[in-house]
């Protein structure tokens, strides 16, 4: 935030080039005495190992439901700093820190999301309270009707609860892999899931709002993905309930 009304944009993108670089320098060296891992089982293959975690329904409700996370995600904070411009007069450098601290809020909530797993809360439940608080908050953050100040607070509730859905989806996509060896593999297409939601998220929504002329277009993609994601957490209920059924037969 501090380097972009200085440097432009591609200088942060630099920077965080640079840092990542250097903690995969210090993960390196930190992880230099770690024994490789067990040999695969004798004629274990790429593929087949890859069609075993395809034919996973958790798996494919866990990465839709990341993807679409990630989509709204990425389209609110990713416009956000804009909004703040061209709408509301904010200043560039308030503009960005105010959407930094916004996506900041999003790290305390994946960490709330995981200790409400630990207490028993239902992992589907909180994802239905994640995408929930995300629609419902979606209406507001770009409302005329509403002053900056509960536009903002509006996008914090969007950021901060929303964390419960991408702590909840890492807790549970293991155990739909069907190997303990495949769990690496389960995790890898999940977050494929959250990737192609950040890339497809803020041009669609682009698009939405330049075809209808106005921000006012922005709560129909964001609603819109977060119904689905209803849709889906409720798939995923009757997923886990079927599967305790049958352990218990």
């Amino acid at each position: 935030p501090f380097l972009l009304p200085l440097l432009g944009w591609n200088a942060g993108w630099v920077v965080a080039a640079v840092a990542s670089a250097g903690l995969a320098l210090v993960l390196g060296w930190e992880t230099r005495g770690l024994r490789p891992p067990p040999a695969r089982p004798q004629g274990s293959r790429l593929l087949g190992d890859f069609r075993e975690v395809l034919a996973q329904p958790g798996a494919w409700l866990c990465a839709a439901m990341f993807g679409f996370y990630s989509s709204t995600f990425m389209a609110v904070f990713g416009f956000l700093p804009t909004f703040l411009v061209e709408r509301q007069g904010i200043g560039l450098t308030a503009a960005i820190l105010l959407s930094a601290f916004g996506v900041l809020m999003n790290a305390p909530g994946n960490i709330a999301g995981g200790w409400l797993a630990r207490q028993g809360v239902p992992r589907w439940g909180l994802i239905m309270i994640g995408c929930t608080t995300m629609a419902l908050s979606s209406l507001g953050i770009f409302s005329d009707a509403l002053p900056v100040w509960a536009r903002y607070a509006l996008a914090l509730s969007f950021s901060f609860v929303g964390g419960f859905i991408p702590a909840t989806i890492f807790g549970i996509a293991p155990s739909f892999a069907p190997r303990p060896d495949l769990v690496s593999t389960v995790a890898g297409f999940v977050v494929q899931g959250s990737s192609i939601g950040q890339l497809l998220g803020p041009p669609v929504m682009a698009a939405l709002v330049a075809y209808v002329g106005g921000w006012q277009a922005a709560p129909l993609l964001l609603t819109g993905a977060g119904c689905v994601n209803i849709v889906l957490a409720l798939l995923l209920r009757r997923l886990e309930r079927r599967r305790c059924a049958v352990a218990v037969a």
